[in-house]
Parts: structure tokens; C-alpha cells; sequence
């Protein structure tokens, strides 16, 4: 049977890191920047135009607002009549997304709490998972992946709340490779997966060497 679990976000949608702008000063000798138009420039001249740039774009953020988007209730900046910057949507259901917006969708750190009480901690973009996160859940278990547009693609541990752990990787959201488990009583095995599809399984011995 194959089968892949795709976990939601609350309001439907699912969003990168915003990157922030480095303070430091300049030292050293100057050196220039050639435009496409030929014109030579110093490099503290485009540092203040950048800086000009992000005080403005800063001028155009409201204070906290509250307002209704995506069938819920938004609290944070705003730009326009869009989520910009950090701020919180709480959803009638008990779910909500906390932390940066962009454009009006989840992208950067952030904070998703399911109404069943799972967890996502990590990076988004565009509203999909994207990035390193983890998954937190409601029954102690915990899953930490790389995603890539919403789905889990490369590294992947999971820790059971018994203490069994799985390390391997994922492609397109599925389990593909090799995936070395530890069960809770510390016997070890390895699974072969393809597209979600478990293809062997082989036990390990506990050493290598044939002593127990």
C-alpha cells in the first residue's frame, strides 16, 4: 500500500526567512560600483540609498491592526490592507499562524498551532512550508524535515515519544531510501523505501563483530 501524509495548515494555505539588513559600518578604502548606465559609485552611496529604501518601506507599515482575512482574525502590520511584517491570525477553530508575513502570506519563521493541538515550528514561503521545521505532536511524537514547497524533501528524523527513532530521506513528500529505525528496546533495523513505498526491511545485529 502507499501511502504519504501531507500535513495542513491552518486557513488553507500553507509560506522564507526574511533576510535582515546588516548595520555595519564601512571601513577600509573605498572602492566603486559600475551601474549599467557606466557611472561609477561608492559602495557607502548604495548602502544609503538601501537604507533610505527599507526606512521607507518601515513608513508604509501600519501600527497594529485588526482586521478579518482568510475566515479569521489577523493581528500585527499591516501594508495596505495586507499582513506585512509580524502578526498573528487565529482561525474560529482554535488554529493559528504566528510570526512574519509578507505580501500578505506566511513567509519567513513562524508558528502554526493545529486545533488538534499539533505543532509546526519553522520556515515558510509563500504560504508553504519551505525550509527546515519541525513538527510537534499532540502525543509527544516529534518530526524534523527539510521541505520544499510544502513537502518533505531530504533529511527526516522522526523521535517517537517511546524512544524509537528513524533517520533517512524524503523526495516529493514521500519516504525514498534508505531509513536506518531504532525501536524503543534498541534493536536496530534498515528499510528500503520508493515513492512511499516500502520495498525490504533487514534487522541489524547488535555488533558487527558477532560478540552480543
Amino acid at each position: 500500500m502507499k501511502c504519504r501524509w501531507i500535513p495542513g495548515i491552518p486557513g488553507h494555505h500553507e509560506g522564507m526567512v526574511n533576510d535582515d539588513a546588516h548595520g555595519a559600518h564601512y571601513f577600509g578604502e573605498e572602492s566603486s560600483i559600475v551601474e549599467n548606465d557606466g557611472k561609477l559609485r561608492s559602495p557607502n552611496v548604495v548602502k544609503f540609498e538601501v537604507q533610505e529604501a527599507e526606512r521607507d518601506s518601515k513608513s508604509r507599515l501600519s501600527p497594529t491592526m485588526k482586521i478579518d482575512y482568510r475566515g479569521g482574525i489577523y493581528k500585527g502590520h499591516c501594508q495596505g490592507d495586507l499582513p506585512e511584517g509580524r502578526g498573528c491570525l487565529k482561525f474560529p477553530d482554535g488554529s493559528s499562524y504566528d510570526e512574519m508575513w509578507r505580501y500578505g502570506k506566511r513567509s519567513g519563521l513562524g508558528r502554526f498551532c493545529f486545533h488538534n493541538g499539533d505543532v509546526f515550528q519553522g520556515s515558510c514561503r509563500d504560504d508553504l512550508m519551505h525550509g527546515k521545521g519541525w513538527f510537534y505532536f499532540h502525543n509527544g511524537d516529534r518530526w524534523f524535515a527539510n521541505f520544499w514547497k510544502g513537502k518533505a524533501n531530504g533529511e527526516g528524523r522522526f523521535y517517537s515519544k517511546h524512544g524509537g527513532v528513524f533517520f533517512g530521506y524524503f523526495q516529493n513528500g514521500w519516504r525514498h531510501g534508505r531509513f536506518l529505525c531504532i525501536s524503543e528496546n534498541g534493536s536496530r533495523y534498515v528499510e528500503i523505501w520508493k515513492e512511499g513505498v516500502l520495498e525490504s526491511s533487514e534487522t541489524l545485529d547488535h555488533d558487527v563483530s558477532g560478540s552480543m
